[in-house]
Parts: structure tokens; C-alpha cells; sequence
């Protein structure tokens, strides 16, 4: 997919909505990328704007003609890293193997270079 800027884009996000099942946040078909963002905005209240700011660049690549960009895919990666950072510095019970998950289920973009 880093071939395919669009399809990275939208693969970094859809990792991500996966990885929010594990705390209870899950995305349904019917339910839009924006009214999710919602939902996943109580659990990283602390911090949502990159998260916001991921959905926007996701319904961009999903739904945009024109080219997304190297500096977008990058973008997208740095996104995903701040909304990351934001879950894992949660500090409620019982969600330290919630966080175990977590990482397992994004592993593949985790393992990514930030550049």
C-alpha cells in the first residue's frame, strides 16, 4: 500500500477502528467516519485532534479524485502515532492488557518509520 498513497491512507485508519474494538468502540458499516470520530472522541478526550484530523485525511483519500501525496501519507502515519500515544497513556484500570492488544492489532503500522 505505500505505493498507493490513497489505499495507505486508508489502511493506517481502518487499522485503527479495529484496534478501537478492544475498547468497546467499535465501527459498524452503517455508522459514518465522522459520527465515529465522535464516538472515539470521548475516549481520547485528552487529545482528539489528531484523531479528527486522521478521519478528515481518510475520507480525503477515500472520496477525493485528485493525488495524495507522499506529504499526506507521511501526515497520516504522524496522525496515527499522536492518536496511539494518546490511548496508551490512558491511566484507568484494567486496561493495561487492553494496551497489549492494542498494539498487537496495529502492529503492521507500528513497525512503519515515522521519517
Amino acid at each position: 500500500f505505500r505505493n498507493n498513497r490513497k489505499e495507505f491512507i486508508k489502511e493506517i485508519y481502518v487499522a485503527l477502528c479495529k484496534a478501537f474494538k478492544i475498547y468497546g468502540i467499535p465501527k459498524f458499516n452503517y455508522v459514518a467516519y465522522r459520527e465515529y470520530y465522535n464516538f472515539t472522541k470521548e475516549f481520547i478526550s485528552e487529545k482528539p485532534e489528531p484523531m479528527q484530523a486522521l478521519t478528515e485525511g481518510f475520507l480525503e483519500a477515500r472520496f477525493s479524485s485528485h493525488e495524495i501525496s507522499a506529504r499526506h501519507s507521511h501526515q497520516a502515519i504522524q496522525l496515527f502515532h499522536d492518536v496511539k500515544y494518546v490511548i496508551l497513556e490512558k491511566k484507568e484500570r484494567n486496561i493495561f492488557w487492553k494496551n497489549i492488544l492494542f498494539r498487537l492489532y496495529v502492529l503492521d503500522i507500528l513497525l512503519l518509520p515515522r521519517q
